[in-house]
């Protein structure tokens, strides 16, 4: 953050002034409630002074993206491991280079969007509720690609809470492509309304690419190992989850070939389910043919699943 902006978010939180922004790397201030940008500059102002480590950090890396995107190997720049290592002193010199930060404008739109990704994997690591007006203005942008709006439904389903998913799963029934991003990353919710949302859209007919997100999301939400980390809210409802993902990868898989039963038998393996033998068992009933074959060879695989 250059001397001058850094000195007008002070002079904004000591007086209370309004101040104009462009915006961020993602976000343009105009997207976010007048009230989030307030509370946001004064915030800023206060962490800027108190705690001006982080800020350094983030502007480092963020000042490095352009050189990280020309070496980069593979489509985008990881930048997500970076961030999160600066820990959650983080979170508003984050939030303000996703909304209010005008230095981001030299960046190229390949490193824009490693940011961008690399800053919403941190924030859903925090799983803070300061950064939830944020998020919520990043899943509402009609100029974001769907690789932003599913790391953003990921960032903002890991808080887990009832609005989260009420949020996740109503914008995941509105219809076209934003609902498909949302869908693909609203795993991280692991609750029970997210779980039959995703089941119910498992078994619907779409496109291949379509049909595998939302199977790998249902081995996200029903993830045996995440249910056992510190940052599930709703334990009550992990049986309920897990059951629900397991059904619809299991009516999947019977009723799916190629890439869509491959992604659901590894979903299995991830979710698994104790329900999932009786279920193939089930499946295995009405099938025949290649089906049967199928369901028997899952079956052996989920009796030696590697994950466990």
């Amino acid at each position: 953050m250059s001397a001058r902006i850094s000195k007008s978010f002070l002079l904004a939180a000591v007086l209370g002034a309004p101040l104009a922004f462009a915006g961020g790397v993602a976000l343009s201030a105009e997207e976010l409630p007048a009230g989030t940008v307030r509370a946001l500059q004064a915030q800023l102002g206060a962490a800027r002074i108190n705690a001006p480590g982080p800020y350094d950090a983030v502007r480092e890396l963020v000042q490095s993206a352009n050189t990280l995107d020309a070496k980069k190997r593979g489509p985008l720049a990881p930048m997500g491991r970076a961030f999160k290592q600066v820990g959650p002193g983080a979170l508003y010199p984050m939030l303000e280079v996703l909304a209010l930060d005008q230095g981001t404008a030299q960046l190229t739109p390949l490193a824009a969007k490693a940011v961008t990704i690399g800053i919403l994997e941190a924030l859903g690591d925090l799983r803070s509720p300061e950064a939830e007006p944020v998020l919520l203005a990043v899943l509402s942008s009609p100029r974001q690609n769907p690789d932003v709006l599913r790391t953003a439904a990921d960032a903002y389903g890991m808080r887990q809470t009832d609005a989260a998913a009420a949020e996740l799963v109503r914008r995941s029934q509105a219809g076209g492509d934003a609902a498909k991003a949302i869908r693909a990353g609203m795993g991280s919710c692991r609750r029970t309304v997210v779980a039959a949302e995703l089941a119910a859209r498992a078994l619907e007919p779409a496109e291949v690419r379509e049909r595998i997100a939302v199977v790998r999301a249902l081995g996200e939400v029903g993830n045996a190992w995440a249910w056992k980390t510190p940052g599930v809210t709703a334990r009550t409802e992990e049986a309920e989850v897990r059951a629900t993902a397991a059904r619809a990868l299991v009516r999947v898989f019977a009723t799916e070939s190629g890439e869509v039963r491959a992604a659901a038998s590894d979903a299995l393996m991830v979710v698994d389910a104790p329900q999932t033998p009786d279920l193939i068992a089930q499946a295995r009933s009405a099938a025949s043919g290649e089906t049967a074959a199928a369901l028997d060879g899952l079956a052996r695989r989920f009796e030696k699943n590697p994950t466990r």
